[in-house]
C-alpha cells in the first residue's frame, strides 16, 4: 500500500446536502498546498446517497454498516494511507482549509492535534448547553481525571500520526471516542498540541443526542479514570469511619463516624466495577486499531480520487 502524505478522512450520515463540498474542498486544499494526499468518506448507513455522492466528488468511500462515531472513524483510519491523518466532520461546520495548518503541527513534532474553538463558535453553530455546560464540564472532568491540558474535549476536527495509532489503541464505538484518543495520548505520553479552530452553523441535522452521547462520555471518563484513586479514596474513608465508630460511645460521632463508613463503601465498589468493567469491554471490544488481528480494512470503492496524489505530484 503506497504512503501519501495526508488522508482527510469524515464520517458521513445522512450528510447529501453538504458532503459534495466537504470533499471539494478537502481535495483543493490539498492540491492547493502541494501534498500527495486522500480523502475519505466513512458511509455509516446513509439512507440519502450520500456516499454515492462523495465517491462522484472524487472521495474514496468505505463503507461501514455499523452505525456509530466512533466506529465510523475506525473503519476510516484503518483505510488511510496518510502519514499524517486528519479527521474532520462532514457538515461543513469546520474551515477545512485549515487541513495544511495541522499537518505542519505534526510535522513540528505533535503526535495529537486537537482544534479548539473556543472564542470562535458562530451564533447558531453550537446550542447553548453544550457551549456553556456540557463541553465545559467534560472538558474540565478529563483535565482533572487524567491531568490533560486540553481546552476543548469534543472538537471534531484534529489529526494525528498515523504511527501513532498502534500507540493510542482505539476502540470505542461511540461519540466517546474523541474522549479515548485523548486519554489514550496522554496515558502513551504523546505529544498534543492545540491549535484554535472556528465553528460555523452546520448544513443539515445533527445527528447528535445530547443526553446518550453525553452520558456515553461520562461513564467512559469515570470508568477508565484513575481507577486506583477511588480505591483508595473508599478505604481511607471506611477505615476512618470505622475508627470513629468503634471508639465512640455518644450518638454524635457514632453517626458521623457511620456516614463517613457508608459513603465510602460506593467508592470502593465504584474502583472495582470499573477495572472489571473496562477489563471485559476491552476485551469485548476485539483487535484494536493498528493490531495485526485487524485485518484488511473494510470495502473501498475506489474512484477517481486514486489518481490524487500522482495529480499533486504533477502539479507541484
Amino acid at each position: 500500500m503506497s504512503t501519501l502524505d495526508v488522508s482527510v478522512v469524515m464520517p458521513c450520515l445522512d450528510e447529501a446536502e453538504a458532503i459534495k463540498s466537504c470533499v471539494s474542498i478537502a481535495r483543493s486544499t490539498l492540491l492547493d498546498a502541494g501534498l500527495s494526499g486522500e480523502v475519505i468518506v466513512v458511509d455509516n448507513g446513509s439512507c440519502d446517497g450520500s456516499g454515492e455522492l462523495a465517491a462522484r466528488a472524487g472521495a474514496r468511500v468505505v463503507s461501514e454498516p455499523c452505525r456509530g462515531y466512533g466506529r465510523a472513524y475506525l473503519a476510516g483510519l484503518a483505510a488511510a494511507r496518510g502519514r499524517s491523518i486528519v479527521m474532520a466532520d462532514a457538515d461543513l461546520s469546520y474551515d477545512l482549509r485549515e487541513v495544511p495548518r495541522f499537518v505542519a503541527e505534526l510535522d513540528r513534532g505533535a503526535d495529537l492535534v486537537m482544534g479548539d474553538r473556543r472564542g470562535n463558535i458562530e451564533a447558531g453553530a453550537m446550542p447553548w448547553h453544550h457551549r456553556y455546560f456540557g463541553n465545559p464540564v467534560m472538558t474540565w472532568l478529563l483535565n482533572t481525571l487524567f491531568r490533560t491540558r486540553i481546552g476543548d474535549a469534543w472538537c471534531g476536527l484534529r489529526a494525528v500520526r498515523r504511527d501513532a495509532l498502534s500507540k493510542l489503541d482505539l476502540r470505542a464505538g461511540g461519540m466517546e471516542f474523541a474522549l479515548e484518543m485523548i486519554v489514550r495520548a496522554s496515558r502513551c505520553n504523546l505529544r498534543v498540541a492545540e491549535l484554535s479552530v472556528g465553528l460555523t452553523p452546520r448544513t443539515g441535522e445533527s445527528k447528535l443526542s445530547s443526553f446518550r452521547d453525553g452520558l456515553r462520555g461520562l461513564r467512559f471518563l469515570l470508568l477508565h479514570g484513575p481507577v486506583l484513586a477511588f480505591t483508595l479514596l473508599g478505604v481511607g474513608l471506611c477505615a476512618l469511619g470505622f475508627a470513629i465508630v468503634t471508639t465512640s460511645s455518644t450518638a454524635a460521632p457514632l453517626t458521623a463516624g457511620g456516614a463517613i463508613l457508608v459513603s465510602g463503601v460506593p467508592l470502593l465498589a465504584l474502583g472495582a466495577g470499573a477495572r472489571v468493567y473496562a477489563s471485559q469491554r476491552s476485551r469485548a471490544a476485539g483487535p484494536a486499531l493498528g493490531s495485526p488481528e485487524l485485518g484488511a480494512p473494510p470495502g473501498v470503492e475506489p474512484t477517481e480520487a486514486d489518481g490524487l496524489a500522482s495529480a499533486v505530484s504533477r502539479s507541484a
